[in-house]
């Protein structure tokens, strides 16, 4: 509340102001993360310290939107497979998702030891020629299952988007925390080293590191 985070910062502030006159300097304070910086100019102080902004993510919707953050971050994969599995086929670890029908199943290379949640198993969806895909079945360590049936002419290589945009659609954070009940922060850095990172300038890309990149150097 209001009331509660201006009753913080006097209590900070008053504790500041006590190590002072201990005759202790304090060159720096600072008590404001991403919601503070963009909520309370007034309690900036010397620094100020957004980290889930630095990736274009607001913390939660109760943050005002005094300045537009862009997404610096995406997550994408490929298509690894193909499968099409008859009715009564089971999908992934534990048969917690069994076809119906003739399904199209696409193995995609990400798992939950790369950052992509458990929680994802059988909720989560991923962007595929620009429509939605839901994963079906658990989301194993090294791989989930997308279920694209309902897209035609995929192929071995496609594109799929954990985040991000592709084609008119966008899969967000803020819709992907608000999925799993958790900050939106938490997919950018929760994403584990086993994720190359691709950084791009202006469009082109112009610097690559993963987790073996060391190794290549040498």
């Amino acid at each position: 509340s209001v009331a509660y985070t201006r009753r913080q910062f006097e209590l900070f502030m008053e504790g500041r102001e006590q190590v002072l006159r201990a005759g202790f300097d304090l060159p720096i304070c600072h008590v404001c993360n991403t919601a503070a910086t963009l909520n309370w100019p007034e309690m900036h102080l010397q620094m100020v310290r957004p980290g889930c902004a630095t990736e274009g993510v607001y913390p939660t919707q109760a943050v005002k939107r005094s300045v537009e953050l862009r997404p610096a971050f995406s997550l994408k994969s490929h298509v690894a497979r193909l499968k099409v599995l008859p009715p009564g086929s089971a999908v992934s670890y534990g048969r917690t998702y069994v076809t119906s029908k003739p399904t199209k199943i696409a193995l995609v290379p990400v798992g939950f030891g790369d950052g992509y949640r458990r929680d994802f198993s059988n909720r989560g969806y991923a962007l595929v020629r620009g429509q939605r895909a839901n994963v079906v079945g658990r989301v194993c360590m090294d791989q989930h299952m997308l279920d694209v049936s309902h897209i035609p002419d995929v192929e071995l290589h496609d594109e799929v988007v954990l985040i991000g945009k592709q084609g008119n659609d966008e899969i967000t954070v803020d819709e992907l925390g608000a999925l799993l009940g958790t900050s939106p922060f938490e997919f950018v850095v929760c994403t584990t080293p086993r994720i190359p990172r691709v950084y791009i300038r202006g469009g082109e890309i112009v610097s690559v590191k993963d987790l073996f990149s060391h190794w290549v150097d040498e």
